[in-house]
């Protein structure tokens, strides 16, 4: 794999990771959670992603 494919996948996989982390934080406020475990949550997706 060349260099610039790793660098495109690379960013591809973090861009994922934060948009599921703003999914959990949006579908968390519709949910009407705690603004606590929303943060906790939405932090936690995105680390587990990455």
């Amino acid at each position: 794999m060349k260099r610039s494919a790793f660098l495109f996948f690379k960013g591809l996989g973090l861009l994922f990771a934060i948009l599921c982390g703003i999914g959990t934080a949006i579908l968390g406020y519709f949910d009407a959670a705690d603004w606590m475990n929303i943060v906790a949550f939405s932090i936690a997706v995105t680390g587990l992603i990455l």
